[in-house]
């Protein structure tokens, strides 16, 4: 959630070096919030249905980050400034959502393991529809670290069956 700001404070990075960053934050994202969420659904759901829409919804991911890459590139060369909208959801919000579907299933609030297969079509679509979202400020960062330390209890409780 901080990558860009620790980034911006070395402030004589080269083109290449910017790049550099733009590239290695996407292909993370990827990983974390693109990969790892796909392999929860499927391991929570061993349908081939479950295992079709997590290959989709890691490809929507991969998309997204793509089209960003591209977008943040030309962005940079015409401005300096930081980020103020990103057009679709970004990767990074389903550290939060896939949580949270992943302790309402386990607390039996939700009655299977579909809940998180739907979540993935959502999230998949919400990822490529350009709708535009303000880019989170410092309090909606520390709004998210809280509704992360939330989750955590929430998982911890799910996993003990309580």
């Amino acid at each position: 959630m901080f990558d860009g700001t620790v980034a911006s404070t070395k402030k004589d990075r080269t083109v290449p070096e910017k790049n550099f960053g733009i590239q290695i934050d996407s292909l993370s994202d990827l990983i974390c919030f693109g990969v790892l969420p796909a392999s929860i659904g499927y391991g929570l759901n061993h349908h081939k249905a479950a295992l079709v829409i997590s290959a989709l919804y890691v490809l929507c991911a991969l998309i997204r980050l793509a089209y960003f890459n591209v977008d943040e590139a030309e962005r940079q060369k015409k401005s300096a400034g930081s980020r103020e909208i990103y057009f679709g959801m970004p990767v990074t919000l389903s550290a939060l959502i896939v949580p949270l579907v992943y302790a309402v299933v386990c607390l039996k609030a939700a009655k299977t393991y579909i809940a998180i297969t739907i979540v993935q079509v959502l999230m998949g679509a919400l990822f490529l529809i350009p709708i535009e979202l303000k880019k989170p400020h410092m309090k909606g960062k520390i709004c998210a670290v809280v509704i992360g330390i939330i989750e955590v209890v929430l998982v911890v409780l799910a996993g003990k069956g309580i």
